[in-house]
C-alpha cells in the first residue's frame, strides 16, 4: 500500500491506528514518514493527537524529535496545522531527510 493510499484510507477511516499499522509493517524510511506525516497535518485527515500516536508507533529518534514539536501545538484550528507543518520542515534537515513541502496558502 502506497503512503497516498494509506492517508486515503486514514481520510475515509478516521482512524490513526491503521496508518500506524502499515508504517510498521513496510517500515518505511524516514522522509516517507515525514512526507506522510505533511500530507496529513495539510490536509487535516489527523487530529494532532493522531499525528502523534503514528510518530509513537513509528518509534526512534525522528519520533520522539518530531513529536514534541507537535506536542506542544494546544489545538486542530487553522494556525496549528501551519505551525505543525513549519515545525516538520524546520526538524527534516535535522534528521537528515529531504525537506518537506511548504504550506499551501488559503
Amino acid at each position: 500500500m502506497s503512503l497516498p493510499e494509506m492517508v486515503t484510507l486514514l481520510a475515509d477511516h478516521e482512524c490513526a491506528s491503521f496508518a500506524a499499522q502499515q508504517i510498521r509493517v513496510r517500515k518505511p524510511d524516514a522522509s516517507e514518514v515525514v512526507s506522510m506525516l505533511v500530507e496529513l497535518v495539510e490536509s487535516k485527515f489527523c487530529t494532532t493527537s493522531e499525528v502523534v500516536q503514528l510518530l509513537e508507533e513509528f518509534g526512534g529518534d525522528l519520533s520522539y524529535r518530531v513529536s514534541n514539536w507537535i506536542v506542544q501545538l494546544s489545538s486542530d484550528d487553522d494556525s496549528t496545522y501551519r505551525r505543525a507543518v513549519y515545525a516538520l520542515g524546520t526538524l527534516v534537515p535535522q534528521v537528515g531527510v529531504d525537506s518537506p513541502p511548504r504550506p499551501k496558502s488559503a
